[in-house]
């Protein structure tokens, strides 16, 4: 599967959580808190992107293809 998806950067990050997950990722009180999102990481809820500044653009996803040369 390819989605391409615009998406942008506010603290050089990006997070993208797994579609299947309902509950609310972060409770408020820990919104922007790098622990819980390293912790959503290390459980498989989260793909986190440090993109080491901020910006914004297309980002190309490929699930379970090769990406083309």
């Amino acid at each position: 599967m390819h989605k391409r998806v615009e998406a942008a950067t506010d603290v050089a990050m990006i997070g993208v959580w797994d579609e299947g997950r309902r509950d609310e990722p972060l409770p408020p009180e820990q919104r922007g808190a790098n622990d819980a999102l390293q912790r959503d990481a290390e459980d498989g809820h989260l793909l986190l992107i440090h993109t080491g500044g901020d910006g914004a653009g297309a980002i190309d996803v490929y699930v379970e293809e090769d990406v083309p040369p």
